[in-house]
């Protein structure tokens, strides 16, 4: 999994960096860590997409009324088979 983080290109990889923590996240912190010196990119949701083709990472969406989600990241400790949070 190292490697597919390694490889994630600059906005993803923000993105990526922000939720590691394993919180929620709304839609706008992740446009905005995928943006640059302050201003929000708007492919938030293709950046989504991106960190759930590394293999081990689950992106969760909950719904906070209406049609607005918020949204974490999970990992899977491959040697122990559990989640964690890094």
């Amino acid at each position: 999994m190292s490697q597919d983080v390694e490889d994630l290109k600059a906005g993803t990889r923000r993105v990526f960096d922000l939720m590691r923590d394993g919180e929620w996240h709304s839609p706008e912190a992740i446009e905005m860590a995928a943006g640059e010196n302050g201003v929000p990119a708007r492919g938030g949701a293709r950046r989504m997409r991106d960190l759930r083709a590394i293999p081990g990472v689950t992106v969760e969406r909950k719904s906070i009324g209406g049609r607005k989600f918020r949204y974490r990241m999970t990992m899977r400790a491959f040697n122990q088979g559990r989640l964690f949070r890094l």
